[in-house]
């Protein structure tokens, strides 16, 4: 389990930052552009398994995440400053700020002082309680406290919560 653990948390990483990258490949598809898509796709398709299997039989399972997690960092990274150049002002720095950092900030907050509680009680079960509980209140304040609301982005809307 311990050989894993590394592995996986890079594997969910990965997973994370391309969860991220939805909505910006949703609104250049829903404008036409499938250029930029169809380029980088096309490259991770190439590159991706021959740099899989390298790292993975010189690193083992962690040589394998590491790949994944590049390759949605490098996405998350060099994508929405082209993709969303010219659709809406100044997108790609609001998409950084409202839905990147400010609830990845909240997120490691709450994780680490859920982390500190969690080492000083007991038992297995009040620290997957008190993990559940941390999850549930990062949504809660990422949700409130990044004014993230999609529709605001894809449309370009302001002041208002609800959606169009």
């Amino acid at each position: 389990a311990n050989a894993a653990a590394l592995p996986l948390a890079m594997i969910a990483l990965g997973t994370m930052a391309n969860a991220c990258m939805h909505l910006p490949y949703a609104l250049q598809l829903a404008h036409g552009r499938t250029r930029l898509p169809l380029i980088q796709n096309v490259i991770a398709v190439v590159l991706l398994p021959a740099i899989t299997y390298f790292s993975t039989v010189h690193y083992g399972l962690t040589g394998a995440s590491v790949s994944w997690l590049a390759l949605n960092l490098g996405y998350i990274l060099f994508t929405p400053s082209l993709a969303l150049r010219g659709l809406i002002d100044n997108a790609a720095g609001i998409w950084y700020w409202r839905c990147i950092v400010i609830p990845l900030a909240i997120s490691i907050a709450i994780s680490a002082i859920g982390h500190a509680i969690a080492k000083q009680v007991p038992g297995n079960l009040p620290t997957i309680a008190i993990g559940v509980a941390s999850l549930l209140l990062s949504l809660v304040a990422c949700t409130r406290f990044s004014h993230v609301a999609p529709w605001r982005l894809l449309f370009g809307l302001k002041g208002s919560e609800t959606a169009p």
